[in-house]
């Protein structure tokens, strides 16, 4: 490692590919790069402390110094940049969740915030947000942090003793560690939330890197069968990352590219003339010198890309991937060559964090409100925190027995789509003629109510649920209540507010949506509650706006009140409550 292994720089473009491509949603498992890069830049940073601890040069402080300088002025440029554009395209709950996810990059922890709020990296509504990719970033800095002390507190315990002994007991501290971590990882009892986002069931991919950095194999050894593993690694690991094997869970996949990089990075190096060629070519190893800008800067295009201009077709894809990569290169030349880390740059970034932090707070204290929203009912004289979410939300307090009175008991089981329809019921003529109870959940504890009920509605595709229900009640009394979708994202119709036609907007539901529909369909058949069908137009799309021209849903998949009301009447509960 005293001189730049080109083929690793090859390995860092392949990695960034796959993630572009994935989130742009090409590869449907072209995340796994991020693991690939977790264990290059294990491998790397553990190089480096090797030579430290050789050279009697080793200083935490000048280690965060100089990592944090690499990683602070790309973030707090996206983070700017994104406030800016979302100035203009965003809906409040939008804005106010990409001010928390600026703070969060900042100070780089938006791997913790993720891991509380959106609770899944896969969920379609990251698509639209800017930042959400830096919770990567997050991991990397806690690494940072924690990594180089192992490394402190032996060499500082073992400052008389030679350095092959030091070394060899920061390797065997590093291995314990790397252990552990990967036990941690493989309890099947720990949520895969948790895994994805926090460190400690991260740290082996890391630290897996890292050992290598102890055992890199003398220059010519096995020339040949080091080249034949190193191009049969390659070319799995791309596979993996582009083919869907369906009897490969994700938690095989990812321990399955961690091995193969780990055998890439192994036995790669100017030794190895097939993986120099090819990897290490001046195209492919100049992308990956610049990975980090492609990195930071190509999730914030395609969030407002999507926004901006909608769906990713062909010619869209094109352009967009055009603007990336100058954006990036830009960027590369720029601005994270130009960094030279130092104390005073790492002040700097930090009262840069900070201030860009407090203009990210007041608008999150805003609510995300920098104007009036007639759509939402929302305006700058009456500002209410996370207004659609306790309107949603506000149905928990029916969690109770029903009172003794002459009003039809209804009883509601489900998520936050079950949730909806409690609204719909509160909105509509039938508000003061029910009394709801509501759970979460099918639970032994709502028996006696279900038992009480004269209606019970539930969200589940389970037949067993039904099966109970009908024991329960009767199969007259049961009814099933149906999913819906809105498109995406809102920002994409909101940013066309001043264009004629703006409240006609309609979006087709997706496709898993519309398969869930009919699943739910043939289940329950007549006693199915169609959500999709009141508000598809004649051409198969959806509406967006109610006759009032307010939004149905913010977020496109729950009601606003407005959309509540807009049910409330678009629907037939004559029928249902005959």
């Amino acid at each position: 490692m005293a001189t730049r292994r080109r083929d690793l720089d090859g390995l860092k473009a392949i990695a960034i590919l796959a993630v572009i491509f994935y989130h742009i949603g090409f590869l449907t498992f072209g995340y796994l790069g991020v693991d690939l890069f977790f264990v290059i830049n294990g491998f790397l940073i553990t190089a480096g402390l090797i030579r430290n601890v050789n050279d009697d040069s080793f200083s935490y402080r000048k280690f965060i110094v100089k990592r944090f300088c690499r990683l602070f002025p790309l973030v707090l440029i996206a983070g700017v940049a994104s406030l800016l554009l979302g100035l203009i395209a965003m809906l409040p709950d939008n804005y106010e969740n990409l001010a928390t996810s600026v703070v969060a990059s900042n100070f780089f922890s938006n791997n913790i915030l993720s891991a509380i709020t959106t609770k899944n990296y896969w969920d379609v509504v990251n698509n639209y947000k800017p930042l959400m990719h830096t919770w990567y970033l997050g991991i990397i800095a806690e690494f940072y942090i924690v990594y180089p002390l192992i490394f402190l507190v032996i060499a500082k315990l073992c400052k008389n003793a030679e350095k092959a002994a030091t070394l060899k007991k920061i390797r065997n501290t590093v291995l314990v560690f790397t252990i552990i971590s990967f036990v941690l990882y493989l309890i099947p009892s720990i949520s895969y939330n948790s895994k994805f986002y926090f460190l400690p069931f991260r740290f082996f991919e890391l630290s897996a890197g890292g050992l290598l950095a102890f055992a890199v194999s003398k220059p010519g050894s096995k020339r040949t069968l080091k080249t034949t593993v190193s191009c049969v690694s390659v070319v799995l690991l791309v596979l993996l990352m582009v083919i869907n094997a369906d009897f490969m869970s994700a938690q095989l996949r990812l321990i399955s590219v961690v091995a193969l990089s780990l055998a890439a990075v192994f036995t790669g190096g100017s030794e190895n003339r097939i993986s120099e060629a090819v990897l290490g070519n001046k195209f492919v190893s100049s992308l990956g010198a610049k990975s980090y800008s492609y990195f930071i800067w190509h999730q914030v295009i395609l969030a407002f890309w999507r926004d901006y201009i909608g769906g990713m077709t062909v010619w869209s894809t094109i352009i967009c991937l055009a603007i990336i990569i100058v954006v990036s290169e830009l960027s590369y030349y720029f601005i994270e060559k130009k960094i030279k880390p130092g104390v005073k740059l790492f002040i700097a970034c930090l009262v840069s964090a900070v201030a860009v932090s407090g203009i990210a707070g007041v608008i999150y204290l805003r609510s995300g409100v920098i104007r009036n929203v007639p759509e939402l009912s929302i305006s700058l004289d009456n500002i209410t925190r996370n207004i659609h979410g306790q309107y949603c939300d506000r149905i928990y307090s029916y969690d109770k027995d029903f009172p003794e009175n002459d009003k039809l008991n209804v009883m509601v089981i489900g998520n936050s789509f079950a949730r909806d329809w409690a609204n719909i019921l509160l909105e509509s003529e039938m508000a003061d003629k029910v009394n709801i109870s509501y759970s979460f959940s099918m639970e032994e504890r709502i028996i006696p109510r279900i038992v009480e009920s004269d209606y019970v509605f539930i969200f589940s595709s389970s037949e067993n649920h039904r099966n109970i229900l009908i024991d329960l009640a009767s199969e007259e009394k049961v009814w099933a209540i149906g999913t819906k979708n809105f498109g995406e994202s809102n920002d994409y119709f909101y940013l066309r507010r001043f264009s004629e036609g703006y409240f006609d907007s309609t979006v087709m539901p997706d496709s898993k949506t519309l398969s869930e529909n009919e699943k739910l369909k043939n289940l329950w058949g007549e006693k199915y509650i169609d959500m999709i069908a009141p508000v598809t137009t004649e051409n198969g799309k959806v509406r967006i706006f109610t006759d009032d021209n307010k939004f149905i849903s913010q977020d496109c998949r729950h009601l606003t009140k407005d959309g509540a009301s807009f049910y409330a009447r678009a629907l037939d509960l004559e029928k249902i409550f005959k």
